[in-house]
């Protein structure tokens, strides 16, 4: 059996149709990498001493049951210095006494939200080919042809 589709949707529909799944492994894979190019850039904007916070910085994902459900470069709050790299992100707002006296503040570095912004485009279009490719890969091995 061939079939010519045109569109994506037309491809995502017939394989449906034939109780062909797209795998939700590779999907992961690609974004976990994405996601660690990402952590590696924010580790790179982070203060020199931030020592250990930079651990706090990973690929975090979500799981369910029924398997993967997510994936996300952030700070994990359930590290053992996860709030020190968050307050190296935010920063704290300026800290005084009980008298007034002005005792400081952190600036923030915004490393994650930087890392993110030099990424963004590359790792969607990453993204976007992979899944593409998966897709084709897929449609292939069931003889559907797609213009």
């Amino acid at each position: 059996m061939s079939v010519k589709l045109q569109g994506m949707a037309d491809v995502l529909r017939a394989l449906k149709s034939m109780g062909k799944d797209v795998d939700s492994r590779k999907i992961e894979s690609l974004t976990i990498k994405e996601s660690q190019n990402i952590v590696m850039v924010a580790r790179s904007y982070m203060p020199e001493q931030s020592g250990e916070a930079k651990n706090a910085v990973r690929v975090l994902g979500t799981r369910t049951e029924k398997g993967h459900t997510g994936t996300l470069a952030g700070i994990d709050w359930d590290s053992e210095h996860g709030y020190i790299a968050h307050i190296l992100e935010f920063g704290t707002a300026p800290r005084f006494t009980k008298k007034g006296k002005y005792t400081g503040e952190i600036r923030p570095y915004g490393f994650m939200r930087r890392a993110f912004d030099s990424n963004k485009q590359g790792a969607t279009e990453r993204i976007n080919n992979g899944v593409l490719k998966i897709i084709v890969d897929l449609a292939k091995k069931n003889n559907i042809k797609i213009k």
